[in-house]
């Protein structure tokens, strides 16, 4: 089975760079919006301990143990976002050939982006809620 180096996330490029700092990049009418190492991790909840060299000597998401390996490859992966119009944006890696890469893209970072939309959903229902309603 091949596995693609994009997916299709719901939020838009507009919202997720209001909630998370992304790294614009643009050259010869492409752009791209970069995902920094530290951005990475605040939306996945991803804590590294590194040793003093800064060699990785722990790593988790969410609070459960993954390897320092894996930890290292999401790190360096190099992710992006790309505003595809009416289609909607896109997020890509680099590295297809390492398909818990692509996995930990499709099924962690994706959908914390995706979250990020439905907050702002969330948002929107209780500034509605604290409204007072007229009889």
């Amino acid at each position: 089975m091949t596995t693609s180096n994009s997916v299709r996330v719901t939020t838009g490029i507009k919202r997720i760079n209001e909630t998370v700092n992304l790294k614009p990049w643009q050259r010869l009418g492409i752009e791209r919006f970069y995902i920094s190492q530290d951005t990475l991790a605040d939306l996945v909840n991803l804590t590294v301990t590194r040793y003093n060299t800064g060699s990785i000597s722990g790593a988790a998401i969410g609070g459960k143990g993954i390897s320092n390996n894996m930890a290292a490859r999401i790190l360096n992966a190099g992710f992006w976002l790309t505003d595809n119009g009416e289609e909607g944006t896109t997020l890509h890696t680099r590295w297809d050939e390492h398909s818990s890469v692509v996995s930990f893209m499709e099924s962690v970072l994706a959908p914390s982006l995706d979250k990020l939309n439905q907050e702002q959903s969330d948002d929107i229902l209780e500034i509605q809620d604290d409204e007072p309603i007229d009889s």
